[in-house]
């Protein structure tokens, strides 16, 4: 029997979870041509949620188009444009010579070749870069020239957006680009990034060109009562049983984080052959840190001795990092040096701060470095 949890893909449908109301308030943005931002750690949901505010949006629209651009590999802005315009082109061309014909059209000045695979079944645009950096505007007014002529509503969801402050020329990149975005009343878009901290500043710090781009989602933790129903019945209708206490500590003990949940689920469900026991329970936990250590591993190898060394202060309730005592105690050498630390950790997406307070970003790390780690 197939496992009913899912977690190595996008959840939509009836595996779809809670989020009611950011789901709603997504799908008209999108009907009403409005943007948003989607800000949240890795595999937190949030190509689960953009993919379903479509469903929803398409409910209600049977002309909206969807354009789906992941930017996890792209380090440059003429590699930036070349993907959009391919993404743009692939979303409303059927056949090569509408490639063909949209490219002659709305991309007259950049001149782009169109570029046959047929190996790989891929039609992509080329275009030469001194042209396509006097002309990039024609990769950005497609979306809303497309729209004008044919007479259709457009969403265009970016992923990974962060990634735009790895290119050489990030700050024109990004002031070109977030000006003509927010020209275009009848174009929604959807951006999102997993890393939070990054996506924080690039939205919601006022010297960034992106402040005030849309609505802002900075997602919480799906409510554990919902999740813990959610994995009641699923193991039922299975023929296994849980029970909800016990789905309910399993996600406690995860924050609520949505693809930690499904993988503990199923590692559970895997384990189990009529009810889950204690023992089953922690089994399954070990077997998830287990699954995780080489990842663990690598951040591990990325900190250095001071880094580490906060951590470990965190781990232990530390909430004056600064005083004497402390300072000597976990070797932070000064106050400075502290700063330095706590700003290096949140440039990693390891920490972010709440009220002051740090935070761990992965709960299983968390639960790996006190467990495993530290001892």
């Amino acid at each position: 029997m197939d496992s009913p949890f899912i977690f190595t893909k996008e959840v939509i449908g009836d595996q779809f979870v809670g989020r009611r109301e950011e789901l709603d308030w997504i799908s008209l943005n999108i009907l009403n041509g409005y943007n948003t931002v989607l800000i949240a750690p890795p595999r937190y949901g949030k190509t689960s949620l953009m993919r379903q505010a479509l469903l929803q949006a398409q409910k209600q629209a049977f002309n909206l188009k969807f354009c789906y651009i992941n930017l996890f590999n792209i380090r440059s802005s003429v590699g930036f444009y070349e993907k959009l315009a391919t993404e743009a082109l692939r979303c409303v061309c059927e056949t090569v010579d509408d490639w063909s014909i949209n490219v002659k059209n709305f991309f007259e000045k950049s001149d782009p070749r169109v570029e046959i695979n047929n190996r790989i079944n891929e039609v992509k645009v080329v275009f030469d870069p001194d042209k396509l950096r006097s002309n990039s505007e024609e990769c950005i007014e497609f979306f809303p020239k497309y729209a004008e002529k044919h007479g259709t509503k457009i969403c265009v969801c970016i992923e990974e957006f962060q990634n735009i402050e790895k290119f050489e020329d990030s700050v024109e990149v990004k002031k070109r680009l977030s000006k003509y975005l927010k020209e275009h009343e009848k174009i929604s878009y959807i951006v999102s990034g997993g890393k939070k901290n990054a996506m924080r500043e690039l939205f919601e710090s006022k010297k960034e060109a992106f402040y005030q781009f849309g609505d802002i989602f900075t997602f919480q933790a799906v409510d554990c009562s919902l999740f813990a129903d959610f994995i009641t019945k699923s193991f039922l209708k299975s023929g296994r049983v849980i029970k909800k206490d016990q789905s309910e500590k399993l996600c406690t003990l995860l924050n609520g984080y949505p693809y930690y949940v499904q993988l503990l689920s199923h590692i559970t469900w895997c384990n189990t052959k009529g009810f889950v026991t204690d023992q089953t329970s922690e089994v399954s936990r070990d077997e998830l840190m287990d699954f995780c250590k080489y990842d663990f591993l690598k951040i591990i190898d990325d900190l250095s001795n001071f880094q580490i060394n906060y951590l470990k202060a965190i781990s232990d309730g530390v909430d004056r990092f600064c005083s004497s005592e402390n300072i000597a105690l976990y070797d932070f050498n000064s106050s400075a040096n502290v700063a330095r630390v706590r700003s290096a950790l949140v440039k990693k997406e390891i920490l972010e701060f709440a009220k002051h307070k740090p935070l761990f970003l992965d709960p299983v790390f968390e639960l790996w470095f006190k467990s495993i780690y530290m001892n």
